[in-house]
């Protein structure tokens, strides 16, 4: 490829053939993308025969071929007449712009929803292959980030959405996250702004797709800047900007007075001494061509000398380099409100924690107050949970998160074996706060992580055993709801650094000496 690169541009330089010219700087006949060529060319029969004969000779000399099947042309400003002849000298289809090239969209209108089509399509195709009906909601938020959030990422780096497709993913990202799917639509527990707050801002640190769509486009700005040498920026400079004082190039101007070196660089005429420019005139000059003279001089721009390389900074960043998660930071502070409490160390905890990412969810969910509980479905929907909302365990109370894993007692002896195991006294009365203490256990000793990993299994089991009781009127013994907080205690708590040696067996039958051990 690096030989067709270097005969097509001798070809240019030769003038046998003609690509896109923005100025006498800047002239493309042709790009390279690993074994992909995209190749410019006037509509001009020398230029067309030229370009035949040099693909042919790569061909022969190479013994490579173009891919017939494959190869395209994609004509601008050319009669449907004059482009099947084209076509037919090449021997290569048609295809009128817009044109799907390297996965980006070409020529086509960014603003329009029919532009970004083939993006949403993709992901509905993920969609529909997940059957994600089976999945929770912690391994719906894995994929969601890992996967659904970066398919748009090529085509918003390169163009500005329009708001009407940022909505209509953002839809499909909020269906999937709470289960809901064409047919059938689930309750969407928490808002989505909070969703897509930062995980340290009590959300899930899902990117809002327009906060990502502008970060993506400011980056080109910073390698505008730092990418002098750049073949793209060049032929923006060469399209929208200019490289020289006044509308005219001074020489153009004033061709008589001009001096008699026009290649001379600015720092051979600028002189650091008297901060000024060291031009003079290719002939003396008369009165009144002195005066326009002068007038030239001063209309030059001045030159700051600096002795070293100039370059933007980043402040954000703490490497002053441009970054895309440090601009999504700064583009959510500017349009966040203000929040009365910070959980920020304790949802920290939470998150790094070696418990499974569906456990976390769920945490986090409780901290919202935001579960299904009988509460809760009432006041979303009524019809839904009528009268008497009552506790499912007890059947004496009505069900809340405070009552349902605090309060009822099934779960307050269940804290009661929890407590005698740590150590630790079970004093909160509300299901917030106690999993906001509980994030503060995790991390430093065996006791901290043991007493966390438990305290979340006994919570998770309380939820569980409820849910059976409730949809599939399947009851556990105290006993075997204990084992099981136990098994869970043990498997979590064997992935941590300071108890890896241990195995979950052994973790799991003995909590209260492992508790007990010195700090």
């Amino acid at each position: 490829m690096d030989y067709l690169s270097r005969l097509l541009s001798h070809l240019e330089t030769k003038g046998a053939i003609k690509g896109v010219s923005f100025n006498n700087c800047c002239n493309i006949s042709h790009l390279l993308f690993a074994d992909d060529v995209l190749i410019f060319v006037e509509d001009n029969e020398k230029y067309l025969n030229n370009l035949q004969m040099a693909l042919s000779l790569f061909e022969k000399a190479s013994g490579l071929t173009f891919n017939l099947l494959k190869s395209t042309i994609s004509p601008i400003n050319i009669s449907a007449d004059r482009t099947d002849q084209i076509a037919r000298l090449f021997g290569f289809q048609t295809k009128f712009l817009p044109v799907n090239y390297l996965g980006v969209p070409l020529g086509g209108n960014p603003r329009s929803r029919s532009f970004w089509g083939q993006t949403i399509e993709c992901i509905h195709k993920k969609l529909n292959g997940w059957k994600y009906s089976q999945i929770s909601k912690g391994g719906r938020l894995t994929l969601l980030k890992a996967s659904l959030s970066s398919l748009p990422t090529y085509q918003l780096s390169t163009f500005k959405a329009p708001v009407s497709v940022y909505k209509e993913i953002e839809k499909h990202w909020r269906d999937f996250l709470w289960g809901g799917s064409e047919d059938k639509q689930n309750a969407h527990l928490i808002n989505w702004r909070i969703c897509t707050s930062p995980k340290k801002l009590e959300g899930l640190g899902i990117s809002k797709l327009k906060d990502t769509n502008q970060v993506l486009l400011c980056k080109w700005l910073w390698r505008y800047h730092n990418e002098s040498n750049s073949l793209w920026k060049k032929c923006i400079d060469a399209k929208y900007t200019k490289n020289h004082q006044g509308d005219i190039p001074v020489v153009a101007g004033f061709p008589t007075m001009a001096p008699p070196f026009p290649f001379a660089t600015v720092k051979e005429v600028w002189d650091q001494s008297t901060d000024g420019w060291n031009i003079n005139p290719r002939r003396p000059l008369n009165e009144r061509e002195n005066h326009i003279w002068e007038s030239i001089k001063m209309s030059l721009p001045q030159i700051h000398s600096n002795r070293g390389i100039s370059k933007p900074l980043w402040k954000p960043s703490d490497s002053n380099v441009y970054s895309v998660a440090s601009a999504k930071d700064l583009a959510f502070k500017e349009t966040s409100i203000p929040r009365e409490t910070n959980w920020e160390k304790e949802l920290k905890h939470l998150w790094r924690s070696h418990i499974p990412q569906k456990c976390k969810f769920f945490i986090w969910t409780m901290v919202h107050q935001k579960l299904n509980t009988m509460d809760n479905i009432q006041k979303r929907n009524p019809s839904m949970c009528l009268n008497p909302n009552w506790c499912i365990s007890c059947r004496s109370s009505n069900e809340d998160m405070n009552h349902l894993f605090i309060l009822c007692p099934t779960a307050h002896r269940f804290w009661n074996l929890w407590s005698s195991e740590t150590g630790i006294p079970m004093a909160n009365t509300n299901v917030k706060d106690l999993c906001l203490s509980l994030c503060r256990l995790t991390g430093g000793n065996a006791k901290n992580i043991i007493s966390f990993n438990a305290a979340r299994a006994t919570l998770w089991t309380i939820w569980i055993r409820r849910n059976n009781l409730l949809f599939a009127e399947k009851d556990s013994s105290y006993q075997n709801a204990w084992e099981d907080i136990c098994t869970l205690t043990g498997s979590w708590s064997s992935k941590s650094k300071i108890l890896k040696n241990y195995s979950q067996a052994t973790l799991a039958l003995n909590i209260n000496a492992f508790c007990n051990l010195p700090m």
